[in-house]
């Protein structure tokens, strides 16, 4: 009899041990299932912000056929946290002749702004945009298909103020051209 129970305790045990694995599966599988969709959620949001302020680019360039600079947000100011490394503004390029033309253009030197220090003396880096002169041959009437962004890494210890940037198209089909953009340094 002794022999029966211990079957029967094994038995038990194995029967728990596989209900608590296919349990322990299950939420596995839920939790990937859940991640996977969270992840593509975020992806979809990205390409739709991306795409709306690529068709207000391409609303603000189609407006005004002189302009071969164009800043977004065209409001001229934008907010970004201390600490931040992923906030900024586009441009876009437009060639406004008729034909094939490069478009010179750069980042001019950031100005103080409310701020006591320049803000490169601060720490704050610029990605995306440099203060060396790039180049891009567009035809004629033709504007970039994807905006350059230009990204700020900021750091902590950065006071909370206000600098400018400007952007500078050094040759172009109308000539030289700049635009500016007011970055604010918030908490």
């Amino acid at each position: 009899m002794e022999y029966n129970k211990d079957k029967k305790a094994a038995i038990d045990l194995s029967i728990g041990t596989v209900v608590i694995i296919v349990l322990a599966m299950s939420m596995l599988i839920l939790g990937i299932i859940l991640i996977r969709n969270i992840f593509v959620g975020a992806t979809d949001s990205v390409q739709q912000i991306d795409q709306g302020v690529k068709n207000e680019i391409n609303k603000l360039l189609k407006e005004n056929n002189e302009r071969v600079l164009i800043l977004f947000p065209e409001a001229g100011l934008v907010k970004v946290k201390r600490g931040s490394r992923d906030s900024g503004f586009a441009n876009s390029l437009k060639n406004t002749g008729s034909t094939l033309y490069t478009i010179d253009y750069r980042l001019g030197t950031m100005l103080k702004g409310t701020c006591t220090q320049i803000p490169n003396t601060m720490g704050i880096k610029v990605i995306g945009l440099t203060t060396t002169a790039e180049s891009v041959t567009l035809d004629g009437e033709r504007q970039l298909e994807n905006p350059i962004l230009v990204i700020f890494d900021i750091p902590e210890s950065a006071e909370l103020c206000t600098f400018e940037v400007p952007v500078e198209v050094t040759d172009g089909p109308t000539g030289p051209q700049t635009a500016k953009m007011k970055v604010e340094i918030v908490d």
